[in-house]
């Protein structure tokens, strides 16, 4: 099965960073990631998304990033 994660961040604090995430830019929940410890919160979880695969997703590329010391504007898992 591919995947296609949407990633595009909302907002952006010394502490945190906001993104959305979903399949497409209409279809979309929310992220957060904490900048000093990387741990990624779910906000909302993108509509279909009852198994948590494109959450799952989202949060190792952004846990990617954070190891990267990168926030950056948007990105996208794919597979």
């Amino acid at each position: 099965m591919a995947f296609l994660v949407l990633l595009k961040k909302i907002s952006e604090t010394p502490e945190v960073a906001e993104y959305s995430y979903g399949p497409s830019e209409e279809v979309v929940g929310r992220v957060q990631i904490d900048k000093y410890s990387g741990e990624v919160s779910l906000l909302q979880l993108a509509p279909g998304d009852t198994q948590q695969a494109l959450f799952t997703r989202a949060a190792w590329k952004l846990e990617e990033h954070w190891e990267e010391g990168q926030f950056p504007d948007t990105s996208c898992w794919a597979s």
